[in-house]
Order: structure tokens, then sequence, then C-alpha cells
């Protein structure tokens, strides 16, 4: 089996906006193929970002966009496992293929960073760049492909420590149908709060779906401050349902969340029964509901 190891750098906040790629083709006990690729990314540039990697619009202005290199990329993925650290890259390689209307092909990707917690459970936390301070490796951080032998070396060292095959270390780090479970159960928890009853926006009962521009937790916190009753799941109690920005991959199909469906479902009901109908609102929207609660 061959993996694909793989990491990007964006030029602003917008995950589609890779301004280069680093891949690295690995046996699963030795480099094959390594490559680094300046990316034109056709947006502009976040201070922020170029501070973190140096790349600013001067150094991609005549690189290969994205689109540019969808053939050279599809061949790189076909028929491999993908390997990043965190699933920041994954997410950026689906948003920049679904901006330029095509499908990278993988068979599976696996996050590292699972691998690491399996391999390292003494580690303080995951991170590639705590996680390579502690096993000794010295690199370019957020150098696509610094990285990525980054990522290569924490294989590596798994591999020794556990005496696994990649292959076998992936299976081993899967967790367990009870632990899938307990997470389950903690990731609602962490949907939910009551709200401050003195708040200005007291008895509202509010549920998040898609991707936010901040955290989940944040959100959250902050609705909570001011009042809201946060839940994990739409009820006949939600009064407000804020939709974020949405995974097609996470649809099955569908236009819409499950819960954006049963939110609009209910909210037929309700108007059929002439009571007062939930409402269904973008996240921009109820940022201004919170920034002006009166």
């Amino acid at each position: 089996m061959e993996f694909l190891i793989v990491d990007v750098e964006t030029a602003n906040f917008m995950q589609s906006s890779i301004c280069q790629i680093g891949l690295i083709v690995y046996d699963g006990n030795s480099v094959i193929d390594e490559r680094s690729y300046l990316v034109n990314p056709e947006t502009s540039f976040d201070a922020f970002n170029v501070q973190l990697h140096g790349i600013d619009e001067e150094k991609v202005k005549n690189e290969p966009t994205f689109l540019e290199l969808s053939d050279t990329l599809i061949g790189m993925f076909s028929d491999r496992t993908i390997i990043s650290h965190s699933f920041f890259d994954r997410r950026a390689f689906t948003d920049a293929s679904d901006r330029y209307d095509f499908e990278l092909p993988y068979n599976d990707w696996i996050d590292s960073v699972k691998l690491s917690r399996y391999a390292f459970p003494e580690f303080v936390n995951h991170k590639l760049g705590t996680v390579s301070k502690n096993l000794g490796f010295r690199f370019r951080h957020h150098d696509a492909l610094e990285d990525s032998k980054a990522v290569v070396h924490l294989l590596e060292r798994a591999k020794a420590r556990t005496e696994l095959s990649i292959s076998d270390l992936i299976e081993a780090s899967k967790p367990s149908p009870l632990e899938r479970s307990a997470k389950q159960r903690a990731y609602k928890k962490s949907l939910s709060a009551e709200g401050n009853s003195s708040g200005p926006l007291a008895g509202e009962v509010v549920v998040f779906t898609g991707e936010l521009s901040i955290s989940r937790k944040e959100a959250v916190s902050m609705a909570a401050e001011l009042g809201c009753t946060v839940t994990a799941g739409v009820t006949k109690k939600t009064t407000i349902v804020v939709v974020g920005t949405q995974n097609e991959a996470l649809l099955a199909g569908h236009d819409k969340s499950s819960k954006h469906r049963k939110a609009e479902e209910l909210m037929r009901k309700q108007i059929d029964a002439n009571e007062q109908p939930l409402k269904i609102v973008s996240e921009r929207d109820f940022a201004s509901l919170l920034d002006n609660p009166n």
C-alpha cells in the first residue's frame, strides 16, 4: 500500500485559498517521491497568514493555480491512502476542488493526530510542532513540504514505538464502539448550555447546524451568556436554528442538514397550527441579534 502525505498553506482564512502544497509518496517504510508546489490562489493574502508561512502575492503571481495543477494532483491522489496532520488539509482540498469544480480521488483519508495519540499518549498535545519537538525532529514549520516530512518522521517513530506497520497502526488507533459512543455523548453535551436567565435573550432555545466562522464552543458560550438555551437537536421547544456553512460530504445527497430539514418541517406544522413558528437564520443574522439583543 502506498500513502500520500499532504500538507497545505493558505493565503487567508478561507480554506480554499491554497497557496502551497507539500506531497510525499510513502510506502510505509521509505519515501518514494516528494514534491512542493507554490500555488496562485487567485485571491487576497491575509497579513497573519503571510507572517506565518512567508508566502505572499509576489511569490505566487507566476505560479500555477489549483486548477492548473489538477491533473498532477489527481494523478498523485489516485489509488493512495491520504494522510494529513488534522483534517484542515482535507477540508482545504475539498473546498478548493469545489471552487474549481473538479473532484480529487482518494480511497481513504487518515488523520495522523489520531496515530500520534495512540502511539504517544504521554504527549501534552499532538500539534505537529509539539509532537516533532518531543520526537527531536527539527523542521521549518508552516512550510508545506517540511510539515509533510515531519508527519513521515512521526509515522516512522510511531511504527518503532508500537512495533506495528502503518496499516496496522491505523486500525489499532480507531476507537472502539464504546469509545465512539462516549465521544458522541460528550460532543452532544458540548453543543448544549443553559441560558443566563437574566440575559436579554432569555427564553430563546437555539440550535446550531453547519460550520461556523468561530468554534461551536465559542458560539454556544456567547449565546448562553445572553440568555439563549442551546441544545444539540431540534425539538418543539426550539425557537431559533442558526445555519452555518454546510459540508456537502456530510449531507448524504441532501442540500440541507438533517437539523435544517427537521426545522423546516416543524416550522410548517407550526404555521398550519397557527402557532408562533421557529426562525431559521444565517450565522450573520444571528451574530447581529447577539450584538443588538434589545
